[in-house]
């Protein structure tokens, strides 16, 4: 468990710097290039879990992957509630797939 918590981490410190870099760089227009980047980087999550046959664990990334789309296009749109929908939806469905887990857990 610590080797996870060491990764969110290094993964935040390493998100803020990428986006100050960014920033600096290409303006406001960094924001589109960060998110289009994490979603990439979870739709290759979903294509190796597929591959090496974690179809639930696919599917699951998936529907998490959604609401990160519909945020994608907010600030692709500039429309501040699709972005902050796209949000309270990751959230929402975050705690839908943790009570389904957790009750998949207590059943096996």
């Amino acid at each position: 468990m610590k080797n996870v918590k060491h990764i969110g981490i290094i993964g935040v410190l390493v998100g803020m710097v990428l986006s100050k870099v960014l920033g600096s760089y290409f303006g406001n227009d960094s924001r589109i290039i960060l998110m289009l980047f994490a979603m990439m980087c979870v739709f290759v999550v979903i294509i190796c879990l597929a591959l090496k046959k974690s179809y639930s664990a696919a599917i699951i990334f998936f529907i998490l992957l959604l609401p990160l789309i519909i945020g994608f296009l907010g600030m692709y749109l500039n429309n501040s509630y699709l972005s902050s929908g796209g949000l309270i939806l990751f959230f929402v469905v975050s705690l839908i797939i943790l009570k389904y887990l957790n009750k998949k857990n207590k059943s096996v």
